[in-house]
């Protein structure tokens, strides 16, 4: 802290209708003209609240001392409200609010070190603690401020157990609304722009957007764990609730979350029987000589959100464009190690050799990427079914 030693940071709340906290806002509001590009003096009545963060540190006569860190002034926006809620919202009586954030700043010395995120979850829990408040909206937010708001937002919806809501394909937008106070328009931006974003690297290989974070064009480093570095393209085992491990594909990784884009592989066990028994006549010959081994898998298109933390290591899947003669011996000596000729859709309850390639453009993309240097190499029968997939195709 400013005395040195051990530090901790109290929020106050001013409702400004005394002349010494009218006289703190007029101060602070200097510092945000130099601070906020385009910001302007607020005109106070009783519908401003000023909130200020403050680093709370032992002072030299053995008192606490006070060292201003950031603030925010923040607005009920009664008409606002009315508008904004759904005609069947309890919340539309006379007495409900939108809560708008006007000005936000954080002093230079404080910044990067979390406090921004500290003082917009401090409006966030108030606002879902106060039954008045509708929505928290923001005016005129800057690109640092919708930076700081997405990294904020999305930790918000993780410890609150919403990941899996907010990241459905079609997103419960109005539930979402109710529990957590943010507009629809945040909403949306949330779920589809910034849970969803997958990047290929976590370094900066090419040259940073407005973000700040690298293009997803390049191809990297994921994330490293227990000393090994996972990349884009790699198999992985995965831990799981129950034995044995899980087998994904790594596609990437999400800038924000940091949670890893995967494609499930899955095992022969939890492909459905019937799947493998409509095949096309011309390959009937193949399926009905087929062998069950414990070293198949199955590739799907089935993408979900993982932590890093479920990393068990990596693991080897090999493409085949048959049958493997003995897999079991000649993958034994590699552990982890495995072998795919099909594709299957878990929704659909069906399975295709990978020499169909009857797929969306798409998919093909994403086969041709996975399958990339990673051929079978030893023998197979040489029964039906066509031969091994194309090279690669630019995507």
């Amino acid at each position: 802290g400013g005395g040195g030693g051990t530090s901790r940071f109290k929020i106050y709340c001013s409702d400004l209708r005394d002349e010494e906290s009218r006289r703190l806002v007029r101060r602070l509001e200097s510092l945000a003209v130099w601070l906020i590009e385009r910001a302007s003096y607020i005109a106070v009545d009783a519908n401003w609240r000023l909130l200020t963060m403050y680093e709370v540190y032992e002072g030299p006569g053995g008192g606490d001392a006070y060292q201003l860190v950031g603030f925010t002034t923040l607005y009920r926006d009664y008409k606002g409200a009315r508008n904004s809620a759904s005609s069947d919202d309890a919340m539309e009586a006379l007495d409900a609010y939108r809560l708008r954030i006007s000005q936000f700043v954080i002093l230079p010395h404080f910044q990067r070190s979390g406090h921004g995120g500290s003082l917009l979850r401090h409006v966030y829990r108030h606002a879902r603690e106060t039954p008045e408040v509708v929505e928290v909206c923001v005016e005129n937010p800057s690109d640092r401020f919708t930076m700081l708001r997405d990294r904020t937002d999305t930790g918000v919806v993780l410890e609150m157990g919403l990941l899996e809501a907010a990241s459905a394909p079609d997103p419960p937008y109005e539930e979402l609304r109710r529990t957590l106070k943010w507009s629809r328009t945040q909403l949306r931006h949330l779920c589809v722009s910034v849970i969803r974003k997958v990047v290929y690297s976590r370094l900066p290989l090419s040259s940073p957007g407005r973000t700040g974070l690298p293009s997803a064009g390049s191809k990297g480093e994921l994330c490293s764990l227990g000393g090994v570095d996972y990349f884009a393209g790699d198999f992985v085992l995965m831990r799981s609730a129950s034995a044995p491990p899980l087998i994904a594909h790594l596609v990437g990784v999400n800038p924000v979350t940091g949670l890893l884009r995967v494609r499930w592989v899955y095992r022969y066990g939890d492909v459905d029987g019937g799947a493998l028994l409509a095949f096309p006549k011309k390959s009937a010959s193949l399926y009905r000589r087929r062998r069950v081994s414990s070293l198949e898998v199955f590739y799907t298109f089935h993408e979900d959100l993982a932590p890093a933390q479920a990393l068990l290591g990596r693991a080897q899947v090999l493409f085949a464009p048959q049958e493997p003669v003995d897999p079991e011996v000649h993958l034994s000596g590699a552990p982890a190690s495995f072998f795919c000729r099909f594709v299957y859709d878990p929704a659909r309850g069906r399975a295709w050799p990978l020499s169909q390639r009857s797929f969306k453009a798409k998919y093909k993309r994403a086969l041709d990427e996975a399958t990339a240097g990673k051929q079978y190499p030893y023998p197979v029968f040489s029964a039906g079914g066509g031969g091994f997939p194309r090279s690669p195709v630019p995507a």
